[in-house]
């Protein structure tokens, strides 16, 4: 993993300003706990655990805010829509996505 230099507010990343891993370590497994209790979300994951998904995600999101290329290095050019196209996401699951993200 790359290490993330550290500035003043105004040089930092988000990730660095929110708190960098930890920060998005709780909200992703916050939003895991939720898709787990969620019939339409649950039903996207064919893995038995979301341990891999939510790690994916976390990475994701570490990346794309500014935190380290983890993601990148692991997987390439996240390519989201060629990934969610298997999935309907309609405005239902796509409320249910938001709300478990908030």
């Amino acid at each position: 993993m790359n290490e993330i230099r550290r500035g003043t507010l105004q040089e930092q990343t988000f990730y660095e300003q929110v708190g960098g891993e930890e920060t998005f370590r709780r909200l992703v497994h916050r939003f895991y706990e939720g898709v787990a209790g969620d019939p339409e979300l649950r039903a996207m994951y064919p893995e038995e655990d979301l341990g891999p998904a939510e790690e994916r995600l976390r990475l994701f999101l570490m990346q794309y805010w500014g935190g380290p290329t983890t993601y990148g290095e692991r997987r390439g050019h996240p390519r989201l829509r060629m990934r969610h196209v298997p999935f309907t996401v309609d405005r239902s699951a796509h409320d249910a996505w938001l709300r478990h993200m908030r």
